[in-house]
């Protein structure tokens, strides 16, 4: 598979969106870029701690320098922030200039990965499951018409570089 153009992967935290945008850079022999990797590099900070020095503002004006410094002549993938899609005008400008992907999941499948994950998650503070059940839907929600402005929106228990493959090659995008 060859894409013409960057291809961007949007969804919630613990989607997968840089397990399969490795994979599938992998596949395609493209380079990968993880937008929140590439925002700690660039202010020298743990997520967690440009949270609480900078706040989410501070953030996702990091992000969105981060997202628009990106080399986007050539095609790559790149694995996007949580919330990327959802502020300013990141949605319209990563659609104008690639191919957006939502990877779905259920909420259930997004708190247990979430648990069994390692990483610092800002803005879901440590809780028990009851409780970021109800978190993680809230926020969902609120993220949900962001995301299913992608080009494509996938189920990410089915998502796999053949799958995509196989969707793209019927797909005129």
């Amino acid at each position: 598979m060859v894409l013409q153009r960057p291809l961007f992967l949007w969804g919630f935290m613990g989607s997968g969106k840089s397990s399969h945008g490795r994979e599938i850079a992998r596949a395609w022999k493209l380079p990968f870029y993880e937008t929140d990797q590439l925002v700690v590099e660039r202010v020298g900070l743990s997520i967690a701690e440009i949270f609480t020095t900078q706040g989410e503002a501070g953030f996702r004006r990091a992000e969105q320098s981060v997202l628009h410094s990106l080399d986007l002549s050539t095609p790559s993938v790149i694995a996007t922030g949580g919330g990327m899609p959802c502020f300013e005008d990141n949605a319209h400008w990563m659609r104008e200039r690639g191919l957006t992907v939502y990877i779905s999941l259920p909420v259930n499948t997004l708190v247990d990965r979430i648990l069994q994950s390692r990483t610092t998650r800002p803005l879901l503070p440590e809780k028990k499951r009851e409780a970021l059940y109800e978190h993680v839907t809230h926020l969902l929600a609120e993220r949900e018409a962001s995301y299913c402005q992608a080009h494509l929106a996938i189920d990410g228990h089915l998502l796999n570089v053949a799958y995509l493959e196989n969707i793209l090659r019927v797909l005129p995008l």
